[in-house]
């Protein structure tokens, strides 16, 4: 993040239900549509992309992470 942020809030990605949080990991990029094609390689499918270009995928365990483009 461009100021060292290691937090960072955004919109949910969905809705709350009583099986699912609300929160979300998002690891910083310099390149998510790289990335994101990498993680589905590795067995991840893309839930979003939002047109910021941030990603939002479900590891083959079923956990939510996104990828969000590190501004420089």
């Amino acid at each position: 993040m461009p100021d060292n942020s290691i937090a960072a809030t955004s919109p949910p990605p969905g809705r709350p239900t009583a099986q699912r949080s609300l929160w979300l990991v998002s690891f910083a990029s310099n390149r998510p549509d790289a990335d994101a094609k990498q993680a589905r390689q590795l067995g991840a499918t893309e839930v979003r992309q939002d047109p910021n270009g941030d990603v939002v995928l479900r590891d083959p365990t079923g956990a939510l992470f996104g990828l969000t483009q590190h501004a420089r």
